[in-house]
């Protein structure tokens, strides 16, 4: 065997190594109140949460907890008889729940009454966001190239943006009228509170979650295993993990979410969760609790979270 060689599989011996290296991590499941897939959680202080899911055709569900996701209870469900895939609250008391269909719902009393907002389309929401206390932006899109973007105000409701030649299936606001949104093969940006976009040079994957710590620095996951880190507001993007790569295991990642620069964590299929305490440098397995696939996390602080999943799953992590 050459020197060459040896070198090859050196490396691919110690890409290995480090692939499977584990953070022992403890587990606290909720009691599980569903069989339902749930696809979003979101906490808007330390005690009041809410989790949403459901079935694409038949079912929804939304969970609240007023112990900091110890404790669950239903909050709403069968409002459209369709799976809701995100749920998002700017405080306690207003939020909204929306999924399959367009169909979108608003509450102003912490989940007690929920307003239909259906706004005349029928293509599945899959994100949404406070871009302040008055403006909300919804994004979705069926198939892999029929997108859509609407806005809200108070004054002047429900406002059609725009139709991307991609599905997208996250938007985030940083502030100051910076929005980000992704989907696939694409991550676009707004500097007006998303009336209008421009595209970044992000590519190549189905971007599928996104997590901004501020206006310049950013982090995007793909459904094949991909990882993304821009420093200077989108216009560059580097590849922290690649799906296609050889030298790593195969995974569907759903979520990411990032505590600070250093320290963040990217859910999927499968029981994954990984975590990166240097900026996306090296990630680390925290090891599996049982094989659900997850769909979205929480972060209560750098080494504490919750997590929904696949069959009414609700866990906690570190504390």
């Amino acid at each position: 065997m050459t020197y060459s060689h040896l070198y090859f599989y050196g490396l691919l011996s110690l890409f290995s190594l480090l692939a499977c290296q584990k953070i022992n991590t403890s587990w606290t499941p909720s009691e599980a109140k569903t069989k339902f897939r749930l696809n979003a959680v979101t906490c808007p202080d330390d005690s009041v949460c809410y989790t949403a899911g459901g079935v694409k055709f038949s079912d929804d569900i939304t969970f609240k907890s007023n112990d900091g996701g110890k404790t669950w209870d239903t909050c709403a469900s069968q409002m459209s008889g369709k799976c809701f895939y995100d749920i998002e609250f700017r405080d306690a008391q207003h939020g909204l729940v929306g999924g399959t269909d367009g169909r979108l719902y608003m509450t102003e009393d912490g989940g007690k009454n929920w307003r239909t907002m259906q706004m005349g389309i029928w293509r599945t929401l899959y994100a949404f966001d406070y871009v302040n206390d008055s403006t909300i932006l919804a994004v979705g899109g069926d198939g892999y190239n029929a997108g859509i973007i609407w806005r809200y105000t108070p004054t002047s409701g429900w406002s059609f943006i725009d139709t991307p030649a991609f599905q997208v299936r996250a938007v985030e606001s940083v502030g100051n009228g910076v929005v980000y949104a992704g989907g696939y093969a694409t991550i676009i940006k707004s500097q007006d509170s998303g009336k209008t976009w421009t595209t970044t040079s992000a590519k190549n994957e189905l971007f599928c979650a996104l997590s901004f710590l501020n206006e310049k620095v950013g982090y995007a996951v793909g459904r094949t295993g991909t990882i993304i880190k821009t420093i200077d507001g989108g216009e560059t993007w580097q590849t922290l993990r690649s799906g296609n790569s050889p030298f790593h295991t195969a995974m569907i990642f759903n979520d990411v979410a990032f505590f600070s620069e250093n320290v963040g964590y990217v859910v999927g299929d499968k029981g994954v969760v990984m975590k990166t305490t240097d900026g996306g440098k090296t990630w680390k397995s925290l090891g599996k609790y049982g094989k659900a696939d997850l769909r979205a996390i929480h972060l209560w602080s750098e080494n504490s979270g919750i997590l929904v999943g696949e069959n009414g799953a609700i866990l906690h992590f570190g504390g």
